[in-house]
């Protein structure tokens, strides 16, 4: 799942030549989903499948809200739909 959002955030250069986002600002925003959200932290560690499950969510959502502040806004659902 996270190799296919990484590779739709380096193809979003193909779109415009200003979207560029290096591989450490993906590892920054997976760090802050998996370390810092409390709604992760809630699931215990005996339920994988629902934690599986949320992450996904999670990452979704924090990659959406933090990679379209900085795409044009007829790029943003084009961003949305390639991470659906």
């Amino acid at each position: 799942m996270t190799t296919r959002v990484f590779f739709t955030l380096d193809s979003l250069s193909q779109i415009h030549y200003l979207y560029q986002f290096s591989l450490q600002h993906f590892m920054d925003i997976v760090y802050a989903v998996l370390k810092t959200n409390s709604t992760i932290q809630a699931i215990p560690l005996t339920d994988p499948q629902k934690r599986l499950r949320v992450i996904t969510q999670q990452l979704f959502l924090q990659f959406n809200q933090t990679v379209c502040q900085g795409l044009l806004l007829e790029h943003q659902t084009l961003f949305t739909m390639r991470l659906a």
